[in-house]
């Protein structure tokens, strides 16, 4: 987590002081888009996810970030699942809703999954022989 937060120490003032004056606009953006609907409902990510076995450490920095419109915005957003991809890993949707409609974002995500009839809770397996009950 440090060295994620040591990042922000790479973007100097001028690109700070310009993401500003642009967060205003994509905000707006994002309410018109709203106005005509309960939830938007986007890809979550490119592709499936990434086998963490071969994961590089900082490989997020260059893929695109479909999370970032509703981070920078400060509408709710939430991910889930939607299915398994070509290797058999997750892929994922988002959820935007409206501001302090969190609710209604939520129900909507219980709805999609209960709709797609998606149980994709992990399985858990004793370790050793322990038992988990």
């Amino acid at each position: 987590m440090r060295e994620r937060l040591c990042l922000g120490a790479l973007i100097g003032a001028p690109d700070y002081v310009r993401a500003m004056r642009w967060r205003p606009m994509l905000t707006a953006a994002m309410a018109e888009a709203l106005s005509r609907c309960d939830v938007l409902l986007t890809a979550a990510m490119p592709a499936e996810a990434s086998r963490l076995d071969v994961t590089e450490r900082w490989s997020n920095l260059g893929a695109p970030n479909f999370n970032m419109p509703a981070n920078v915005t400060g509408f709710p957003a939430m991910s889930i699942c939607s299915g398994l991809g070509e290797g058999g890993l997750p892929v994922a949707v988002q959820l935007i809703g409206r501001p302090f409609d969190d609710g209604r974002l939520l129900a909507v995500a219980d709805a999609v999954q209960r709709e797609m009839g998606l149980d994709l809770r992990p399985s858990l397996v004793p370790i050793s022989g322990e038992d988990f009950t």
